[in-house]
């Protein structure tokens, strides 16, 4: 009677293994950045109630959008940045305000238009309207 397993058994149940363990790790990996990205994209929605608040408080408020950042001045006449927010490597962030997203005293922004995060890999888009209304498009 032959007990144990032999070599060539041990070594194929630890390949099956290896292969399952490599799928499992490149799956946890991309629904991370994943969830990244899309912390990242609600704390910008955040960033802009904060900034209406500012508005108020200041008469005015603006957002001034770069390729891998983005700066809030409060007021808009401001030469010192409220907040800067550097993005991550893997994210870009384009917008077609005219580089900058003013808001009045009245917390309405001046015009609308939409904030497009593309973040590794996946698109967020981000519609601001001219009464306040604020939407994420996945």
């Amino acid at each position: 009677m032959k007990r144990g397993f032999s070599l060539l058994e041990l070594i194929l149940v630890m390949a099956i293994i290896a292969i399952i363990a490599g799928i499992a790790v490149s799956n946890i990996t991309n629904r991370m950045k994943y969830a990244q990205a899309k912390s990242l994209v609600e704390q910008f929605i955040s960033d802009i109630q904060w900034v209406r608040s500012l508005a108020l408080k200041y008469n005015s408020a603006t957002i001034k959008f770069y390729s891998n950042k983005y700066e809030i001045y409060a007021p808009s006449s401001s030469v010192t940045p409220k907040k800067i927010v550097n993005l991550p490597s893997g994210v870009s962030i384009s917008e077609n305000f005219g580089s900058s997203l003013d808001f009045l005293s009245n917390t309405l922004p001046e015009e609308n238009g939409t904030i497009t995060f593309n973040a590794f890999g996946k698109t967020y888009r981000i519609v601001i309207n001219l009464n306040g209304g604020i939407r994420l498009e996945e």
